[in-house]
């Protein structure tokens, strides 16, 4: 390749991060600092005070490797250096304030973009078309094929006059037709026009479909008329959550209705779309991993799979125990896509390594149990606050520079692209020094074996495979090869937290495989002074952004219990009443071993009188100074309406942090209507996790 000459270099479109950074062109095949191994770029480290000399800049690859890089001044405020791109992976440069990332990736070889397992969750509505453009860029770069959330939804039309509303849009949709990519259409709210609950606020009319649902075969007619470059439709999301489905609104308070309501909205979808382009393909909505099996029970019972090509989870949900229960309802397999998977980057516990061990892992789960299709959640990151867990799902990060885990995915994709079937594979104990995790899958194309392996429990482990070929490809998730020689059938080496592709045969060695097993040592019985609020409501807080809420003690047939009226609808954050639990959790942790840890265990009795809106939830926080991380909720977040008594239990492993915990009853915002608590209980689990 041609070196690229340093005036072009300069005329540079795009907008500078900072005072002191690096720039570099947009080269053609590029969406930004990402390259192919061994192109030549042509660098720009530019400073707002004046250089004498030229710096060195700190050049590290993502094994902590460090070298220097020498640079020549342009003039006193820029220097001009040649970019490393002589093996695949993460870097960053650093001199100065000047910080920046930037990956080297293989192309990936020709393949059928249809057939390609990997999509990518976008939220292209909420940005300008460019910054749109760059990220489609940055996932056809690696072989993302399939794209979700690249137009509006339904619920953010104003009219049912569908040719002026799309007429408002016409460059997103543009975007989506010409992006080369295949596009994942979606019906996942109502529109005002189309709520059961017109008046109320935006949470509660696009979950609350009208009576007759007769405006959802309308759109889904229109929509397959208007785009059929569009083939694939998801009906729903996380529909199982009360917060993203409400059901109709008779139905309020009747939970397997409101579960047959979304198969109603999902059937009224399917024939609007079937009408028009019966060869198009109807995908359910995803449902999420703190999905109890209630919702399969009851949704499948209804025959809700009739009405789509295509079964849908998201993240940690078990796909063979869905089809068993298809199974014992009569109905036909479908296959399974995955809509949204992966991890996040941000949060008090969670880093870039743990963000990429958790996508791999995660999107190999899921291929080996069924998955035809999985898309990561997101390509971008939504914001820039690293604490922020919301903000850091994201391939790249919010100002376009690739992450760690955009080679690790890119590396995946490239191993992976034609995979259609993969199974878990034992793999073995490696004496004392820690435990994997295995997924072998077979290229349909190529005929190859390609294994994932993950290690557990320990950083670092030599481990060793049996194998019948004479050797093994190695490729770690920085899309670095090495070949494993094989000696009396058998290959050595050292894994560490970095996750490991290996193409070939993999024996198991013989016998049983033991895997960790965890043991629980004690329990310690929470004793709390009051639980059942026979002595009134002491040591319990109210907490809000203003005064909603009154806290009284209450007396039925002789027994005590607390009463939360929510008296008006208050701010947009959520707000509660808790308590901190009996025991502080830093002086139990000192009597803790190293590969001991604490499991929290709390009950609680909820009874509710008209509640409205998103109603409350039972969750358990982890305190600190000026923070609070929730970690915990009861499966059936967010109960609205009324019920009588009913008991709520929390369970969650506490991370190894001094701080204290606390009991919460959480009112989403703008919530109304009276809770009555009562009867807590509280044990605490040590375990053990043998090494």
């Amino acid at each position: 390749m041609l070196k690229k000459c340093i005036l072009s270099l300069l005329c540079l479109s795009g907008v500078y991060l900072s005072a002191d950074d690096f720039i570099v062109r947009n080269y053609p095949d590029s969406p930004g600092w990402v390259f192919r191994p061994g192109e030549e770029v042509t660098a720009v480290h530019r400073t707002e005070s004046p250089m004498k000399t030229a710096p060195e800049i700190e050049w590290r690859d993502y094994y902590g490797n460090v070298r220097k890089i020498k640079t020549k001044l342009l003039d006193a405020q820029r220097a001009v250096f040649e970019l490393p791109t002589d093996q695949n992976g993460y870097f960053t440069l650093k001199t100065g304030k000047a910080f920046c990332r930037y990956a080297v990736i293989p192309k990936l070889p020709p393949h059928d973009t249809l057939a390609n397992p990997f999509g990518i969750n976008f939220h292209l509505d909420r940005i300008t078309l460019y910054q749109g453009a760059r990220e489609i860029a940055f996932a056809k770069y690696i072989g993302l094929d399939w794209g979700r959330s690249m137009l509006i939804d339904w619920s953010d039309l104003r009219s049912a006059d569908y040719d002026r509303e799309f007429a408002r849009h016409a460059g997103l949709i543009r975007q989506a037709r010409e992006s080369g990519m295949h596009v994942l259409g979606q019906i996942l709210y109502v529109p005002r026009f189309a709520s059961g609950r017109p008046t109320e606020e935006y949470l509660v009319w696009s979950r609350t479909p009208s009576e007759s649902m007769k405006e959802v075969t309308e759109y889904a007619r229109y929509m397959a008329k208007a785009y059929p470059f569009i083939s694939h439709w998801e009906i729903g999301n996380e529909q199982n959550v009360p917060i993203f489905w409400m059901g109709r609104k008779s139905s309020t308070g009747n939970r397997p209705q409101v579960i047959r309501d979304y198969v109603d909205f999902l059937a009224a979808a399917y024939k609007g779309f079937k009408e028009v382009s019966p060869d198009c393909k109807v995908v359910f909505g995803g449902v999420t991993s703190s999905c109890p099996r209630e919702f399969f029970d009851h949704a499948l019972a209804y025959k809700g799979s009739k009405f789509c090509d295509y079964m849908n989870v998201h993240y940690g949900r078990n796909i063979p125990e869905i089809r068993e229960i298809m199974k014992a309802n009569q109905l036909e397999d479908r296959p399974f896509w995955v809509t949204e998977i992966g991890g996040t980057a941000g949060g008090t516990v969670y880093d870039e390594m743990r963000q990429l061990r958790t996508d791999l892992l995660m999107t190999a789960e899921q291929f080996a149990d069924g998955a035809v299709k999985v898309f990561k959640y997101n390509l971008r990151n939504d914001g820039r606050k690293a604490a922020e867990t919301e903000h850091n799902y994201g391939l790249i990060t919010y100002d376009f520079y690739p992450k760690p885990n955009y080679v690790a995915y890119a590396t995946m994709i490239r191993l992976l692209q034609n995979v259609r079937n993969g199974h878990r594979i034992n793999v073995t104990r490696c004496a004392d020094q820690g435990y994997l995790k295995g997924f072998e899958f077979n290229d349909a194309k190529s005929g190859k074996t390609v294994n994932f392996i993950i290690l557990e429990a320990k950083p670092k482990a030599k481990v060793t495979f049996r194998t019948p070929d004479k050797e093994l490809l190695l490729t770690d998730a920085m899309g670095v090869e090495k070949v494993l020689k094989a000696q009396n059938g058998k290959v050595e080496f050292e894994m560490t937290k970095l996750p490991v592709f290996i193409t070939g045969k993999i024996t198991p060695n013989p016998g049983k495989v033991v895997y960790p097993q965890e043991k629980l040592l004690r329990t310690i019985k929470g004793k709390f002074s009051n639980p059942d609020f026979t002595k009134g409501i002491t040591q319990w807080y109210l907490g809000a952004e203003k005064p909603v809420s009154t806290v009284t003690h209450q007396q039925e047939n002789g027994n005590g219990f607390m009463r939360v009226e929510i008296k008006s609808p208050g701010g947009k954050n959520f707000h509660g009443v808790n308590t901190t639990l009996h025991n502080d959790i830093a002086a139990l942790y000192k009597q803790l071993k190293p590969d001991e840890y604490i499991v929290v265990n709390a009950k609680i009795k909820l009874r509710y009188k008209n509640l409205d809106n998103r109603g409350v939830a039972f969750t358990v926080e982890y305190l600190k100074p000026g923070k609070n991380s929730r970690f915990a909720w009861n499966e059936t977040s967010f109960s609205n309406g009324s019920s009588d008594w009913k008991t709520f239990a929390v369970r969650a492993k506490v991370h190894r942090q001094t701080g204290r915990l606390r009991l919460v009853t959480m009112f989403a915002p703008r919530t109304t209507g009276v809770i009555d608590i009562d009867d807590l209980e509280l044990t605490l689990e040590v375990w053990s996790n043998p090494r």
